[in-house]
């Protein structure tokens, strides 16, 4: 017996089931209106560091202004951790800065020229392209003033933490006749302390009271060029996070301007081709208008003759 067509009938049943059951995946029609990078999710981080370092100055800042909390080299490795990851923001901000240029470059469209943007004649892909430039611009502008603002928080307290250091060193210079705050009450201190001022009573050299005189000069002068070195280091140290923010910020607009200086020599070549384009759709239409006013003349020139013609054969 001959199976065939029943295996023929089975195998169609079969196929037209499996046709209506299997769906083909859907496209997405909004797929043109993404983009496929991870540009927002790197803002994002940093945004995210940028708040850490904000929360760090806020807890930071009380036990850093503090004097006994913090040695000066746990407060100057404090500095310079922070300082490097100020770098490495900068640096991340404008690596983002660079591949944003690229990307805008890489996906701008040719420009249609003022006449056709009056007309609008532009299309919503362009538009949405436009809008996006415009929206990670804004982002990037905002990150790098969240960064500055951070940079002069911290400077801030650094400034006064070096002025509480500077002046803490200037106390210490003062004269042992300042030491009022020592306890008087305590009978065995005080006999140690006596025992021991005259212990290197005897022991030191005796001077007069020009050398006394000259000292206390010395030690003035000594003290006056100490603090002019704490405030030049303090200034410089200033100077030094005041230039690396500028340059930042620099850099940041100094790119911004160089964008909008390639646009503006886009659209003025574009202007001179629409010119030029113009003026070619003006020459030629005005050729096209003097050959059919002259065939318009010669026409009626043509139809007049034939008039006459006409009329003096009737005449005749």
């Amino acid at each position: 017996m001959d199976l065939t067509p029943l295996f023929d009938q089975c195998t169609k049943i079969v196929s037209s089931e499996l046709k209506s059951k299997v769906k083909p995946p859907k496209k997405n029609r909004n797929a043109e209106f993404i983009v496929d990078d991870t540009f927002i999710k790197e803002c994002g981080e940093l945004d995210a560091v940028i708040n850490n370092l904000e929360q760090f100055i806020a807890r930071v800042k009380p036990t850093y202004q503090d004097i006994d909390n913090f040695s000066v080299d746990e407060k100057t490795q404090v500095d310079q951790d922070f300082s490097i990851q100020m770098q490495k923001m900068y640096q991340k901000l404008k690596l983002l800065q660079e591949y944003e240029n690229k990307r805008e470059q890489v996906t701008k469209a040719p420009r249609k020229g003022v006449i056709a943007t009056l007309l609008g004649d532009v299309s919503e892909k362009e538009l949405w392209q436009t809008q996006v430039a415009t929206h990670r611009t804004q982002i990037l502008k905002y990150l790098n003033i969240r960064l500055n603002a951070v940079g002069k928080s911290f400077d801030a307290i650094q400034r006064k933490r070096m002025q509480r250091e500077r002046q803490l060193n200037l106390l210490n210079f003062q004269n042992i006749d300042d030491d009022g705050g020592l306890d008087l009450n305590n009978q065995d201190y005080a006999a140690l302390l006596q025992e021991e001022e005259s212990r290197q009573q005897l022991a030191a050299p005796q001077f007069t009271d020009v050398q006394v005189q000259q000292l206390e000069e010395e030690n003035k002068e000594l003290l006056a060029l100490k603090s002019k070195q704490l405030k030049s280091v303090e200034q410089l140290h200033t100077s030094m996070v005041d230039i690396v923010n500028l340059q930042a910020e620099l850099t940041f607009q100094l790119e911004t301007q160089a964008d909008q200086i390639d646009n503006l020599m886009e659209a003025q070549s574009q202007m001179e081709i629409d010119v030029s384009s113009g003026n070619k759709e003006m020459r030629s239409a005005t050729k096209k208008n003097k050959r059919a006013a002259n065939i318009l003349v010669t026409s009626i020139y043509c139809i007049g003759i034939l008039i006459v013609v006409v009329d003096f054969i009737k005449f005749i």
